[in-house]
């Protein structure tokens, strides 16, 4: 499992791509409620040293659906602040830490 992710469409920032990522991944409205860490790695494709950086908040469903979510994933679902360090991909298992550093707090089931 991975969370949703995206590139910066130009001019957008930061907290505005994570949102529309979300939506787009997920058909899910979300608001912010607060960031978290970054992560950042390099990597090599096709012979060229890539630097990434990966800005994770902790958000919380506000409206939409899940059956909206883009059906290039099989599964989509959303999970509490405490699962998802768990069912990170082996790929961002290294890096969750970034989201056991936030504040835990539970949170609203998303709507169906």
């Amino acid at each position: 499992m991975d969370p949703p992710k995206g590139t910066p469409i130009f001019g957008e920032t930061l907290e505005a791509t994570a949102l529309r990522e979300v939506t787009e991944e997920t058909g899910l409205l979300v608001r912010i409620i607060s960031p978290l860490d970054a992560i950042s790695y390099t990597f090599v494709q096709r012979g060229t040293r890539i630097h990434k950086t990966v800005h994770y908040f902790l958000m919380e469903p506000i409206g939409g659906s899940l059956d909206d979510h883009d059906r290039e994933f099989e599964e989509v679902r959303w999970v509490s602040f405490e699962e998802a360090p768990v069912l990170l991909s082996s790929r961002l298992n290294v890096h969750s830490s970034a989201w056991r550093r936030g504040s835990c707090r539970k949170l609203p089931s998303a709507p169906r």
